[in-house]
């Protein structure tokens, strides 16, 4: 579901620069992280005004430094040479991106997008945009060696922005999961995942951005975007990683106790409870080279056919609706892959309050039921 302060749900609307929350402002509905503002309805007429006074105390602000990464840009203080850059200098109506040498120049791409996002997000419409490499800074380049990312300004719009979202910190050893939608953060109470949206998820003093291998490049800067925001308003102290599908570290695995990445059918039906007559079957990927524990596997839908098993790994098939859990275990599968196969055949059975009956598979040996789900012959 998606969290809304109560006495702010009927006013409240999507900012249509950044995506962010607008809220209600005197006569005025305004983005607090971007800057944009209409009048409500009934006070037309002064946009261009109230447009006007926000862009130019905005050029009078500080130099910010901001590292570009796959999925946006985050704040930085320092500038790394394996990193691409982007400085803002509102004062010279400036937006430098600096470029390492070690950088790796889909980065330096990526760096011309985000550019012109951020000349919204820092209120600097016109800024040009000057191109620098390491080690030829001309003499105007800016020094960024004390910049500071965040001021009291950045950290008091920031609050105001989570307040809107009801983003709470979560307590010591948990997470808060956030999925992406339309610059939005829509809370879910599961760690499923799909292959085609951007996911936040909050642990506190880390931030982890999972990026799905089809998300938008829209819901990518969203994501980013709205981890900065949370970061900010924290004054800097969360950590932020960025975790593209696939790449899903030990400890982000974790936290999460059970990360499935499944279609968005599947997704919908396992978020909302709904209760169906008929499910279709459903069928997992486990592989012992991504999991050190039953709390940190990862379950990987593949298409539920012959085709999708392979000799190497353990696969799980969900068959719903008749209340069946087949662990299948290829010849080559380790040991380890067999005892927690068992394992992670009881924590389905717990989430379905003990219904599934668990049937455990030897490649070779298939029952006829598992052969009919897939498409088998003899």
């Amino acid at each position: 579901m998606s969290y809304k302060k109560r006495h702010l749900t009927d006013k409240r609307k999507l900012c249509p620069r950044c995506g962010s929350p607008l809220m209600a402002s005197g006569s005025y509905l305004r983005c607090s992280l971007c800057g944009f503002a209409k009048p409500l309805e009934g006070e037309g007429g002064r946009v261009a005004i109230k447009y006007t006074e926000v862009v130019e105390a905005k050029k009078k602000g500080e130099i910010k430094l901001f590292q570009v990464t796959s999925s946006g840009i985050t704040s930085a203080t320092s500038l790394e040479s394996d990193g691409v850059y982007l400085i803002t200098q509102p004062a010279k109506d400036t937006i430098w991106l600096w470029k390492g040498s070690k950088a790796r120049p889909k980065t330096v791409y990526d760096a011309g997008t985000a550019a012109t996002r951020l000349k919204t997000s820092e209120k600097i419409y016109s800024a040009q945009l000057k191109r620098v490499e390491e080690g030829e800074e001309p003499s105007d380049f800016p020094d960024v060696s004390g910049t500071s990312p965040i001021s009291e300004e950045m950290i008091a719009e920031a609050k105001e922005a989570t307040e809107v979202l009801s983003l709470e910190r979560p307590s010591e050893g948990k997470a808060n999961i956030y999925m992406v939608d339309k610059g939005d953060l829509k809370q879910i109470d599961k760690p499923v995942f799909t292959t085609g949206d951007s996911y936040l998820v909050d642990g506190g003093s880390q931030i982890w951005v999972w990026i799905g291998k089809n998300s938008s490049v829209d819901e990518k800067f969203s994501a980013a975007h709205l981890s900065t925001v949370i970061d900010v308003s924290r004054r800097g102290e969360p950590k932020i990683t960025t975790i593209d599908q696939g790449s899903e570290t030990h400890e982000f695995r974790t936290i999460l106790g059970g990360l499935k990445i499944v279609e968005k059918d599947v997704a919908e039906t396992l978020l909302k409870h709904v209760e169906k007559p008929v499910y279709e079957p459903v069928l997992y990927r486990i592989s012992s080279e991504e999991f050190e524990t039953i709390n940190d596997i990862i379950y990987t839908q593949v298409p539920c056919t012959k085709d999708s098993l392979d000799s190497e790994d353990v696969f799980l098939l969900d068959d719903r609706t008749n209340n069946k859990t087949y662990i299948w275990i290829g010849s080559g599968a380790t040991v380890k892959e067999r005892v927690v196969g068992g394992q992670i055949a009881r924590k389905f059975e717990v989430e379905r309050a003990g219904a599934q009956d668990e049937i455990f598979v030897d490649e070779g040996q298939e029952p006829a039921e598992f052969k009919a789900i897939l498409g088998m012959t003899d």
